[in-house]
């Protein structure tokens, strides 16, 4: 499958040819759009709506290399009062997750490591001992990102984490301010890639210059390791670590996967779906025994 690099909230990611972002999609189709209410899993209609899970997470990257974000149960109390089911509706065509891993990755397995459906703001204020700090949010002038911007600005602020948002007009902006010594906190990001747990990690930690500017060489050291494995092996350990950096370290704290929006019309004999592009959707227009 070709792979093409893609702009999600911040930096380039990887994404395999034709799922290009919400924006191409119809938003009837999202999960938490009409047709999945009435034609979700509780359905009793030959109709049926389906949000299949791609291989994508999306997160916030947290400076763990300076700044209050340095403090792990700084990083853990962020990560307890983020709202994951409103920010993955701001996003469209994303459900609510917590793990690095996406489900369809090797390694994967399913825990509760945060609420998805409500913040955890007791467990969160717990963590911060009264404390607050001031944190910038880098926010590229996308109207979704900065819905989000703003979605966490209010979470976050909840704890006492006061976000002050910047625009971030184009990635080399965000690097010329570093380069000055300039301070930013939390950026998003996104990634599709690799199925295989271990290479998601890898690409995590190594795709696009947040990483390189925020995350520490402890965890890409450990990330590395991870991916000198092979077989079983290296799937759990992908997996374990996955859990441990989503739980404890929180170098990243993911909101949500992508999903790709599918429903089936038997009716018509045939699947319907949204175009990804201009124009008429002409699969949604075959008929049984049609030439």
């Amino acid at each position: 499958m070709a792979l093409d690099r893609i702009r999600h909230g911040g930096w380039d990611g990887i994404v395999s040819s034709g799922h290009t972002g919400a924006e191409l999609t119809d938003p009837l189709l999202d999960p938490a759009g009409p047709v999945a209410a009435r034609y979700g899993k509780t359905s009793s209609s030959q109709f049926q709506y389906v949000a299949r899970t791609m291989p994508h997470v999306g997160f916030l990257v947290l400076n763990s290399v300076r700044g209050p974000f340095t403090d792990r149960t700084v990083r853990r109390a962020a990560a307890l009062a983020i709202d994951r089911a409103e920010i993955a509706r701001v996003w469209g065509n994303m459900v609510p997750a917590d793990q690095l891993l996406p489900p369809v990755a090797a390694g994967f397995h399913e825990r509760n490591l945060y609420p998805l459906d409500a913040p955890d703001l007791r467990a969160a204020a717990a963590l911060m001992h009264g404390r607050r700090f001031d944190v910038v949010m880098g926010v590229f002038p996308y109207d979704q990102a900065m819905q989000q911007g703003r979605l966490v600005r209010a979470e976050l602020g909840r704890i006492g984490l006061r976000v002050k948002l910047i625009t971030l007009p184009d990635v080399d902006t965000f690097n010329r301010i570093l380069d000055r010594g300039g301070e930013i906190d939390l950026v998003d990001g996104g990634l599709f890639a690799s199925i295989d747990g271990a290479d998601f990690l890898q690409s995590a930690v190594t795709v696009g210059p947040v990483p390189s500017r925020f995350l520490t060489q402890k965890v890409r050291s450990e990330v590395k390791r991870v991916t000198r494995l092979t077989g079983n092996k290296r799937w759990a350990a992908a997996g374990r670590l996955a859990d441990r950096l989503a739980a404890y370290d929180v170098p990243l704290i993911v909101y949500g996967n992508r999903v790709e929006d599918e429903f089936f019309a038997p009716a018509v004999g045939c699947r319907v779906f949204p175009p990804e592009s201009y124009g008429v959707d002409l699969a949604a227009l075959c008929r049984h025994g049609s030439g």
